[in-house]
């Protein structure tokens, strides 16, 4: 109990300090947390508000405002109701509620003082008016400047749906709104029934978002398998594409024993049947393309197992048969080497990995030659050295060359005795 009695009085003294110091560093007495050179409120006391780098009270901030608990209005003059934000104007569909202004009056009501009063907004046809004046035309009327008249927008700007004494605010089905201008779909789009200036929001009939690009970037026909260029170009099995309609439409392809079709023609053709210049032709795709295991409509795509791809013909070997100790390679060059082997520096050539250039070899004789030379030239020096030296007699310097002399290898011994005898 007494620690908690004393940790209470610590806190206390702590927040008192705190606010001290927050009152004599803030430039304003009602700023809680301010910016380093004093001179930006951040965080205001509480009960107050933060505006335009000052702190008011709730009252001062909201227009309209009797009392407030904390930063939230609960009182307001008369014709308001207190909101989350400040004062709400009675009957405003839409309102400034800091200032307690009514932008857009419910229909019934027009503006007056802020507020929203009972009676016809002042212009004539006016549906919905508000602080600036009319919002929305009667039915059959549009506006054509700031009056309401007889018409729709469209009568004002081709292909309007919607418009306000500035000008187009919306268009039709089927056009974009940009620059209060409308514009058809089909500028930016095809096979599009419904668009905005960044996407399609609906295709056409018969058409689908292209599933193969950007959702809302293409529409494509249904019952298409592959798409592209705005186009199908694979239709499903059992639809044939109309250049005419760009659709998919139910029925078998019009080339013989074509299985899928699109809009580049046959792509795949029915089993015992080979896509050949075309056409589907039967055979294989051995009967058409030598040593091929898989084909296209581009030509062979696959060589049998004991077969190399060159281009669009299968040739009888590995890789190594065409370039030595090559795993993998094409008609132009090998990709990479077999275990064991490496490109040579110019990269177009397997060597083994000890494989050491003609270069390389005759630079570590030489380096080898010149080695033994300085070699000999030093046993030279020191035999003759020893010739012009008086032999030890005592045995005090018998004793000091036996000791301090260091012992000699064997191979320095046989080259040693050579020299001796060539002097």
């Amino acid at each position: 109990m007494k620690n908690l009695f004393l940790t209470l009085i610590i806190t206390i003294i702590f927040t008192q300090i705190s606010q001290s110091f927050a009152d004599d560093f803030c430039k304003s007495p009602l700023c809680w947390r301010c910016s380093e050179d004093a001179s930006i409120c951040q965080q205001c006391k509480p009960s107050y508000i933060l505006d335009n780098n000052n702190c008011v009270s709730c009252t001062e901030y909201y227009t309209d405002c009797l009392k407030c608990s904390g930063t939230s209005c609960t009182s307001c003059k008369e014709g308001f109701f207190p909101s989350s934000n400040g004062c709400y104007p009675r009957n405003c569909q839409s309102a400034d509620e800091r200032r307690a202004d009514c932008l857009l009056c419910v229909p019934g009501y027009t503006y007056s003082d802020r507020k929203c009063v009972p009676g016809a907004c002042p212009q004539a046809n006016c549906a919905q008016c508000g602080r600036d004046g009319c919002i929305t035309c009667k039915k059959g009327f549009a506006f054509f400047g700031p009056e309401c008249k007889p018409g729709s927008c469209a009568e004002l700007t081709p292909h309007c749906s919607e418009c306000d004494p500035k000008g187009c605010t919306g268009c039709e089905k089927g056009y974009y709104f940009q620059n209060k201008t409308c514009f058809p779909c089909s500028n930016l789009y095809v096979n599009s029934s419904a668009c905005s200036q960044w996407r399609i929001e609906e295709c056409q009939t018969g058409f689908t978002f292209d599933k193969d690009g950007y959702y809302g970037q293409n529409c494509v026909s249904k019952n298409c398998d592959v798409s592209g260029k705005l186009q199908c170009k694979v239709c499903a099995a059992h639809f044939n594409y109309d250049n005419i309609t760009r659709l998919c439409s139910a029925g078998e392809c019009a080339e013989p024993n074509c299985a899928r079709c699109g809009s580049e023609g046959c792509n795949d053709c029915y089993l015992g049947y080979t896509l050949f210049q075309g056409e589907c032709q039967k055979g294989t795709c051995s009967d058409f393309y030598p040593n091929c295991a898989k084909c296209d409509k581009s030509g062979c795509t696959k060589c049998n197992s004991d077969s190399t791809m060159f281009g669009n013909q299968c040739k009888i070997g590995d890789c190594s048969t065409f370039y030595p100790n090559c795993d993998s390679c094409d008609e132009n060059k090998c990709w990479s080497c077999k275990s064991g082997y490496n490109f040579r520096d110019n990269g177009d050539t397997c060597i083994d990995v000890n494989y050491q250039p003609l270069s390389q070899r005759i630079l570590a004789f030489f380096q080898l030659f010149i080695g033994f030379f300085i070699l000999c030239g030093c046993l030279i020096c020191c035999g003759r050295s020893r010739k012009g030296a008086t032999s030890p007699t005592t045995t005090t310097a018998t004793h000091y060359t036996q000791y301090y002399e260091p012992r000699k290898p064997k191979a320095y011994l046989v080259v040693e005795l050579w020299l001796n005898k060539s002097l």
